[in-house]
Formats: C-alpha cells, structure tokens, sequence
C-alpha cells in the first residue's frame, strides 16, 4: 500500500481519534507516496462514532482540490473538529485547518497562504494561458469567499 500523508489514531472507548497530516496532500500519486482523498473517507468513516477529532498538521501543503475534498470531509463530520499546528501549515494544508471548528497553533509553528499558483508544462497558445489564468481566477475565488480567508488575499 503506498505511503498516505496522514494516519488515524482511534483511542478505544475514549469516543476521541487523532488526525497526524504531516506531508504533502495529493489527489493522486507519479510515485506511491500519496494517498487520495477517497482512502482518506473511507478511513475517515472506519473510525465509527467518535465526539471529537484533533487534526495535527505538519504539511507544506500541496494540491488544492484534494485539501478541499479532505477538508469538507472533515467539516462535514458530526465530530467537533479541532486543529493544531504542530510545525508548518502551508499552502493548501491551510485550507484544511480552516474547515476545523478550532485552530490551534503552537507558538513555534508557522501558518502561511499564498496566491493560487499552477504548473505549466510544455508550450501554450494565447487562448490557452488565458484559460489556465481563468482558472487560477476561479480556484482564487473559492478559496477566499471560505469566511476565514478573506484576510489574506
């Protein structure tokens, strides 16, 4: 099974579990070592009735659409979801924390948002690069109409 950037930890009897999201979020893997958002559901539904979940995070981030997927999951749990930053919290990793009721940072840690970025392989024409700046315009705006954002754009 390839390696996933986050690991459950269900404490039996205590109807708590423990989120560990430390690396790079990814939607899907050149290499084996992510793990999409449709294994992250599953083991996000395996953990049963549980009142509380803590995510810690350790992440530089990642793809935008998965954190988004994997955000709305957890923000759609009848659990109350809370988030700690453990060291970095970046980039998409961001969005995550802030589907969580509560956010948590350590005084050492470091929280950073940035503009929407997209890699570019090969050669475009106009009306391609226009379309991929659409995008970047469209994926923008979803992330700071989300109530926490708007502050940093």
């Amino acid at each position: 099974m390839p390696k996933k950037f986050w690991q459950f930890r269900n404490a039996a009897g205590s109807g708590s579990a423990e989120l560990l999201l430390y690396g790079d979020i990814s939607d899907t893997s050149w290499w084996g070592d992510e793990v999409t958002p449709k294994q992250f559901a599953e083991e996000l539904n395996a953990l049963g009735i549980v009142n509380e979940i803590t995510v810690r995070i350790n992440s530089g981030g990642g793809d935008v659409f998965a954190a988004q997927a994997i955000g709305n999951l957890l923000e759609q749990h009848p659990a109350s979801i809370t988030a700690r930053i453990d060291g970095l919290c970046a980039s998409a990793a961001t969005i995550i924390a802030c589907h969580c009721s509560k956010v948590i940072a350590a005084n050492d840690s470091t929280y950073m948002v940035h503009p929407v970025s997209m890699g570019i392989r090969g050669y475009v024409d106009a009306v391609r690069l226009q379309q991929y700046l659409e995008a970047i315009a469209v994926i923008k705006e979803n992330i700071i109409c989300f109530p926490l954002f708007p502050f940093f754009f």
